[in-house]
């Protein structure tokens, strides 16, 4: 068994409706063992496969270079990845202007700072709900007559 048949059977496995394409396009692209291992991990844990394997045929095609040290690095791949899978006019956008792939280079300044632990739910403050809530009321019988308490 080769290598492309493992990688197609792989990527099968991990939801892509044309592993073939997407085989092919990881040996077109000439990544390293590891980088293409982590990168195939990267596809089956995102939204749409086979939409960030076109995304990123289309950036090797227009800049490799970037591209190839994009993935290369595990935190610039996750949000490269992310934006490709959510996103396909982005993806042609970066590949029309791949210039703008430094910007994935470094997370914004307006991120807040992950403190690596998760965020506490249910809040340790409890909310107030209102003292009043709007109940609609309650549906009457059509056709029947209300008890009166006459015989």
């Amino acid at each position: 068994m080769t290598r492309q048949h493992t990688t197609i059977g792989q990527l099968a496995r991990l939801g892509l409706h044309d592993p073939t394409h997407a085989a092919e396009a990881l040996d077109r692209w000439a990544l390293p063992a590891e980088v293409s291992a982590d990168l195939v991990e990267r596809l089956g844990a995102s939204a749409d496969p086979d939409q960030v394997v076109s995304g990123l045929d289309r950036l090797f095609d227009t800049a490799p270079q970037q591209t190839t040290a994009l993935i290369s690095a595990a935190p610039t791949a996750d949000r490269l990845v992310a934006l490709l899978a959510g996103s396909r006019s982005l993806g042609h956008h970066l590949a029309a202007h791949p210039d703008q792939l430094v910007e994935l280079e470094e997370p914004p300044s307006d991120a807040p700072a992950s403190t690596g632990e998760p965020p506490s739910w249910p809040p340790s403050e409890p909310t107030r709900t209102p003292r009043h809530r709007w109940r609609p009321s309650r549906p009457r019988p059509i056709g029947c007559a209300w008890p009166t308490g006459r015989p």
